[in-house]
């Protein structure tokens, strides 16, 4: 048994910290291992779950392959589908027969954490900067500011990492309080700050805010739970004031001023502008079922030529939205479909009455809306996260006892 965890446990560590690392042409370890995954899913005779989604998918690809596409692309994005399917149902599987997810969220904080006194060790020493941090401008017209990465393409990949684990400490606290599981809270606070992704802690604040007030009634009856999250709002509120009355030039201010100016291109470029582009190169095909997979950076560079004014296209054309890219890749019907498969299994399984899965839920809710992208992964891990109550101390029915 100890054998199979720890085996495990390396291959959890291997997809969510360095899943990318070291492979070419944009390989990942969730596509290099699919025939393992493939041979689990033999082995434990959950190979027919493959059924559903393959026929859904198959359907689509038949449909895109009609109305005509470009062939190479097409293909290698629609083996890329498949292992991504693959995997996910493997980590379904695993996830639901899984008896202490706990300790694996234990375990990766503790991972986490000891990534982060290595990031800084670079940040100070300036070894292997590039791979822990992430050194563009964060928005126009400020000086570039290291933001953590972790391995990840971008800082706010890796701050989306996080989501899970800080809502998981940060029920697990406001309901008891321990000072392992502070600490555990504290360091994923602090690689969330350093990364400094605005999209990811506006998600945060905003699930919480939403579930927050959902069960605010019930919240408020424990008294040593409305103490502490009396003080996590007071001292939050007392942080950001202080950050803005003695430090007024604060990189978070400048790009808020930014954002609210129309100057964020990175802002605009994850939101609506997403959604204009798409549906521009949409209307020019098939508005009901898309154009198909890896057909955007194709029939989509004029587009993105025509709205940006580039002077010089850019290497890779794609849609830094992953609803956005949804509604290319799949139509309206696609995109009308995600929407209702989400809303109905929120309602089906009743995701709002387990604390850490109704925020989760929301924040996925929302960040698919303002950034990802179609073949993402841990976005779909999270979303199983979401909808499968494994958790149960998070049910409202234990969470709120006395």
């Amino acid at each position: 048994m100890r054998k199979i965890i720890d085996s495990t446990l390396g291959i959890i560590f291997l997809i969510f910290f360095v899943n990318r690392v070291g492979l070419p042409y944009g390989l990942k370890f969730s596509i290099v291992l699919a025939p393992f995954f493939a041979f689990y899913l033999l082995k434990n005779n959950k190979l027919l779950r493959l059924f559903l989604p393959f026929y859904f998918f198959a359907t689509y690809t038949l449909i895109h392959f009609y109305q005509g596409v470009v062939f190479k692309d097409f293909i290698v994005s629609t083996l890329i589908l498949f292992t991504l399917l693959i995997f996910l149902v493997s980590f379904y599987s695993f996830y639901k027969r899984s008896s202490d997810i706990s300790a694996f969220v234990q375990r990766i904080t503790e991972v986490n954490f000891g990534l982060t006194i290595l990031a800084f060790i670079s940040l100070f020493s300036g070894f292997q900067l590039s791979l822990f941090w992430y050194l563009e401008p964060f928005t126009p017209g400020y000086e570039v500011l290291p933001r953590l990465k972790m391995f990840e393409l971008e800082a706010s990949h890796y701050s989306f990492l996080i989501l899970p684990l800080f809502f998981y400490y940060f029920w697990t606290l406001l309901k008891e309080w321990s000072v392992k599981n502070f600490f555990y809270l504290l360091s994923l606070l602090i690689s969330l700050l350093f990364s400094f992704s605005l999209g990811i802690l506006a998600v945060i604040v905003i699930s919480l805010g939403i579930v927050l007030v959902v069960h605010s009634v019930k919240l408020m009856r424990l008294k040593p739970t409305r103490n502490k999250l009396i003080f996590v709002m007071l001292a939050g509120s007392i942080a950001v004031l202080g950050l803005f009355v003695f430090f007024p030039e604060n990189p978070l201010a400048f790009r808020i001023q930014n954002l609210l100016a129309g100057n964020d291109t990175s802002g605009r470029g994850r939101t609506y502008e997403a959604f204009e582009i798409g549906w521009q190169v949409l209307n020019q095909h098939n508005p009901l079922v898309g154009i198909g997979l890896g057909q955007f950076k194709i029939v989509g560079r004029e587009t993105l030529i025509y709205y940006y004014k580039f002077a010089n296209m850019p290497e890779v054309a794609r849609l830094p939205n992953a609803m956005a890219e949804t509604m290319v890749v799949y139509g309206i019907v696609g995109f009308s479909l995600k929407l209702l498969v989400q809303i109905g299994l929120f309602i089906r399984l009743k995701v709002y009455q387990n604390m850490f899965q109704f925020s989760l839920f929301v924040s996925l809710f929302v960040y698919q809306f303002t950034g990802s992208y179609l073949f993402n992964e841990m976005e779909y891990v999270f979303w199983i996260m979401a909808f499968v109550p494994k958790l149960r101390a998070f049910r409202t029915s234990n969470y709120f006892m006395k």
